[in-house]
């Protein structure tokens, strides 16, 4: 009888630390996700309109955390996807309605436009480096969102943004 006991004991014993090891690997890989890609939370809107805008109002904050600072060496970050054009990046946002609770879709293209050299500085050429955006220029951004919603209703925002 002990050693049934025995067996039962390094059983239960067993199967605790396989899934105190499977929740730390959860855990890591949660937060490693978290990290590496921008996770773009559903947001509910009260028009199809508002959800346009607010989906771009939502980018340009990524914009000024960062996220998109390379992309005029064309890297979009992850959890995005580059377009023909190589200075473009698409995001597709979802979002609801209030007082539905179907998800639509609001596909943005975010696209570097260029630097804006600081007030008082000459501009020296056509064609910047980055390393001229390190020193002083502000970038530009241009937006473009298409938010479509319920009975085929489609709003188009555009909007540049200098960071």
């Amino acid at each position: 009888m002990s050693i049934q006991r025995e067996r039962g004991s390094a059983l239960f014993t067993a199967i605790m630390f396989s899934f105190i090891g499977l929740l730390i690997i959860a855990g890591l890989v949660a937060v490693w996700y978290r990290l590496t890609h921008i996770l773009f939370p559903v947001k509910t809107y009260t028009s199809v309109r508002e959800a346009s805008a607010g989906g771009i109002k939502l980018l340009a904050s990524y914009v000024d955390q960062g996220y998109f600072s390379e992309l005029d060496r064309g890297i979009c970050p992850p959890g995005t996807s580059p377009t023909a054009n190589g200075t473009c990046c698409l995001v597709n946002l979802k979002y609801k309605l209030l007082g539905e609770s179907k998800e639509y879709i609001n596909p943005i293209t975010i696209c570097f436009l260029g630097y804006q050299p600081q007030p008082g500085f000459e501009i020296t050429g056509v064609a910047y480096t980055s390393q001229a955006a390190r020193l002083g220029l502000n970038y530009i951004y241009g937006f473009n969102s298409t938010a479509y919603g319920p009975n085929n209703v489609t709003a188009y925002v555009e909007a540049v943004y200098i960071k």
